[in-house]
């Protein structure tokens, strides 16, 4: 499956891509997201554990996230329910205090029941990544947080 969207948002692309680097903080916003826990962090790489639910069924995989501060992230997997999955952000200066923001989803599921229900999720929830980030970005910046 493959999915797109941009978007451009009033803030920096700093606060952007911090915001989308916060792995850690995904369960607070995304649904289905229960865990997300950095294991390791070397450069500009981040180790991640993460945990996704969706009605009973719970999955667990491991990503890896390459860090290029302010004008992109990839997230890459292939353990757990997912055959490949790849996440492309993008993040491009508009004027001093907006950024353009795009993001690019693959990914395939193994084999299995289960994972059709996560399949599911994923399909149906990666329209609304973009809003649920830029309604998160108002959150924190808003306040000045």
């Amino acid at each position: 499956m493959h999915y797109s969207d941009t978007t451009q948002l009033p803030y920096t692309c700093r606060q952007v891509f911090d915001l989308v680097a916060d792995i850690e903080r995904y369960p607070e916003f995304l649904p289905g997201w229960k865990q997300a826990r950095i294991l390791d962090r070397d450069d500009n790489r981040l180790y991640a554990e993460q945990r996704l639910q969706t009605g009973p069924a719970v999955f667990h995989f491991h990503s890896t996230a390459l860090l290029q501060p302010c004008t992109g992230i990839h997230i890459s997997a292939n353990d757990g329910p997912f055959h490949e999955l790849a996440i492309d952000w993008g993040f491009t200066a508009s004027g001093d205090t907006h950024c353009r923001v795009t993001v690019g989803m693959d990914f395939a599921m193994r084999p299995g029941l289960q994972n059709v229900a996560l399949k599911l999720l994923l399909e149906t929830g990666s329209s609304q990544l973009l809003p649920l980030f830029a309604r998160r970005a108002r959150m924190l910046y808003a306040q000045g947080a």
